[in-house]
């Protein structure tokens, strides 16, 4: 923590006493949602979560999507939350499978994890990233836990920094009033060729003991995958204890555990020795790192490799303190978070099975933590203004690498002397720490007008963890402005404009000091983005609601990894990336409980002054994109009895760089590089349910059923990676 730390609390120390006496004796009877009084509303709390979602913000201040605990809850495939957003517009999903950790499973607006804000309950979920690892772990949160899911699409307000693409806040749940237990129990068969299967449980109770609301969770996730090695085996338990100080305050304490086991997916491709023409042919998936030297090099599928049952097991701790204030019109959440996690690898031998050839055991996350304080005031005539304002901060370092055992005879030996990634190795408790603050309003100038002008200051340092790395020091403004007219009755119009500065990754800014470096290379920069958008919507009497967005990015400094430069790769900054798209949505309210609903999203790339990848002579665009996106579903809900869910999504052809990005021969590779195309796809997926009893201690068993990918096509969303055929997933919902 750095000299600004103590200014920004001092500053929010001030605001809170002056706030509080002032709306101290205001507070009526606004209630939170986790703080009921009256018998009236203890019912309202057993409810779905589309009672709480959209507290007291405005709706049309920002372009959100909410996912309700009803939707959320679903039997789907895709159990994890990014998952829940595979049919809204602009989002696109890059899944090399459907169970265990990967990398860049999210991109919103064509932005991948690390270009957005993925949070949990307001606070940062994003990781160090290191040692081959992801940003995000998508695996470490149970969809029984979570009560809604946020997708903010842009810059957003001025209280999300470092971001991009977007913003997905997930809620968890919390304790009830009356205690409620759920149990559930779901199984499938992946794919009817590959005859794989998978299977879940998972039980959470929930239930009060005076002024205390708590909840407890525990999850079991078995696969055996699709692709050849990729089977996932999921333990997670949580719990919350929230504390109702007053009908205004409470405090929240929650932890989350979870284990996971997941295999390393195996280059399966008739060119190599091991072959297996019974699984899917695929490419490798080695997650972990740093990368190992076999001894057949990149792309030689020779004896001295890794094979099956590879794995890599992962333990996560995640421990949060919240406390919250709401009345009327004043509010606050003070949040201090906390995350850890440790992970042991281990590969056995491609030609002598059981043969264990390497183990070792590292510390992705080390004791990372950081700070949210988030303010509400609402004041003048009818409550015209609600200025929220606050500050945050996260703290980011790894730990050690300890080699454990190693078969010298699988890996180079370069000169003679013992590479580097096979022995051990110490991290850093903190190298990346990231403070902001910002202010803004909501003014609602009159009936037609709504003003929402905002600004966010933000502070980044970056220390290198090794000698000679040099130190990263950045501050940064950015306004964020939005002005929506009510002009007609049902319809609105929204202008806005958000600079968003988006700071190096941890891996980014070690690889710059420790990658290549080639001469004329100028320092490593923040991502700089001015991002314009205009929305349209209107919501007609007759149930049909229709909304418009398009939008246009300026990306400066847009932060470039290109591997194979030795001693690994090349990171640097392309002068300047133009992102534009449209967004269209719309949905129907129809007779006899069905409803019909559909979106569509076109979107265009271009790289300005990408000096060192040799590639841009094959295309200025970012080519994993898709270009047009359409989704596609109708639904019916009959009150008390079935549902039912059919949806269609469309994603059209994207393609990937292979080869040597460099334009030189490295390790034997082929020279130059060259485009590989991803065909369009059409993913059709059916979902249904039926309570088969009701009643007063049992009060519902939920029958469920879903069939995933109907028409039966193994489409690439990730080049190289097929996803499985026909899925089918039933299972078992009781509550008592």
């Amino acid at each position: 923590m750095n000299a600004r730390t103590p200014v920004l609390f001092c500053v929010l120390i001030v605001a809170v006493m002056v706030c509080s006496g002032v709306r101290a004796e205001e507070g009526e009877s606004a209630q939170k949602k986790s703080n009921v009084s009256s018998e009236e509303s203890q019912q309202e709390s057993e409810d779905v979560g589309e009672l709480v979602i959209t507290g007291e913000k405005s709706e049309m201040a920002e372009p959100l999507t909410i996912v309700p605990e009803e939707e959320v809850s679903r039997l789907q495939m895709p159990n994890t939350a990014e998952g829940m957003l595979e049919n809204e517009a602009g989002v696109y999903l890059s899944r090399q499978r459907f169970s265990g950790n990967e990398n860049s499973r999210l991109r919103i607006r064509g932005f991948d994890e690390s270009r957005s804000r993925i949070l949990w309950n307001g606070r940062n979920l994003h990781g160090s990233g290191v040692y081959g690892g992801y940003y995000v772990d998508w695996d470490s949160m149970s969809l029984r836990d979570v009560e809604n899911i946020e997708l903010i699409r842009g810059a957003g307000p001025a209280k999300y920094g470092n971001t991009l693409g977007g913003v997905v806040d997930i809620t968890p749940k919390k304790g009830s009033l009356k205690p409620e237990t759920t149990l559930e129990l779901r199984g499938g068969l992946i794919d009817e060729d590959a005859r794989e299967n998978l299977w879940n449980a998972g039980i959470s109770h929930s239930g009060s003991s005076g002024p205390f609301l708590y909840r407890l969770s525990a999850d079991h996730r078995d696969s055996d995958g699709y692709l050849r090695n990729a089977f996932s085996q999921r333990d997670l338990f949580s719990g919350s204890l929230t504390w109702l100080l007053s009908d205004y305050l409470d405090l929240t304490v929650s932890g989350r555990y979870n284990v996971n086991e997941s295999g390393m997916i195996i280059y399966n491709k008739p060119d190599s020795p091991f072959y297996d023409p019974d699984k899917p042919t695929s490419l490798g998936g080695f997650l972990g790192g740093p990368g190992l030297p076999f001894k057949n090099g990149p792309g030689n599928w020779g004896p001295y490799f890794a094979g099956d049952d590879s794995y890599w097991r992962d333990e996560r701790l995640n421990l949060d303190t919240n406390l919250s204030y709401e009345s009327k019109d004043f509010g606050f959440d003070l949040q201090t978070f906390f995350m850890d996690q440790d992970r042991l690898e281990r590969y056995y031998s491609a030609s002598e099975p059981g043969h264990l050839v390497f183990k070792r055991e590292s510390v992705p996350e080390k004791e990372n933590w950081g700070w949210r304080a988030d303010f509400r005031n609402e004041f003048g005539e009818s409550d015209a203004h609600t200025v929220e304002y606050g500050a945050q901060g996260t703290y980011l370092g790894y730990g050690d690498i300890d080699v454990k055992e190693f078969d010298p005879e699988y890996f180079f030996r370069p000169g003679g002397r013992l590479h580097p990634n096979l022995t051990d190795t110490e991290g850093e408790d903190t190298i990346t720490d990231w403070e902001g603050a910002y202010v803004q309003d909501t003014w609602r100038i009159s009936e037609i007008w709504e003003f929402q002008p905002g600004v966010r200051f933000d502070a980044f340092d970056a220390d290198g963890p090794q000698q000679g790395h040099v130190e990263l020091n950045e501050d940064e403004i950015s306004p964020r402005l939005a002005l929506t007219a009510y002009a007609w009755e049902g319809g609105h119009v929204t202008g806005r404009y958000g600079r968003a500065v988006r700071f190096p990754t941890i891996p980014e800014y070690y690889w710059w000091n420790a990658g290549f470096q080639p001469a004329g290379r100028k320092d490593l920069s923040p991502e700089d983005a001015d991002q314009w958008e205009l929305e349209v919507g209107h919501d007609f009497e007759t149930g049909t609601s229709v909304l418009a967005r398009g939008y246009y990015y300026e990306v400066k400094d847009y932060i470039r990894t290109i591997f194979g430069y030795r001693p690994s790769r090349v990171i640097y900054n392309i002068d300047k990336v133009d992102l534009r798209g449209i967004e269209l949505e719309v949905s129907q309210e129809l007779p006899h409980n069905f409803k019909v609903w559909a979106n569509y999203t076109l979107q265009d790339t271009e790289k300005h002054g990408d000096v060192l990848d040799m590639s841009s002579r094959l295309t200025d665009e970012l080519v994993e994109l898709p270009e047009n996106q359409f989704n596609v579903g109708i639904g019916y809900q009959q009150p008390d009895g079935l549902t039912a869910k059919l949806t269609a999504r469309y994603v059209d052809s994207r393609g990937t760089i292979r080869g040597d990005l460099t334009d030189t021969v490295f390790l034997g590779t082929p020279k130059g590089a060259h485009i590989e195309g991803m065909g369009a796809f059409v993913d059709v997926d059916l979902y249904a349910s039926y309570p088969v009893y009701r009643g007063e201690r049992l009060k519902e068993v939920l029958w469920e059923v879903t069939l995933d990918n109907l028409l039966d096509d193994h489409y690439e969303e990730e080049f190289g990676y097929p996803v499985p055929g026909t899925t089918l997933i039933t299972g078992i919902k009781a509550t008592f």
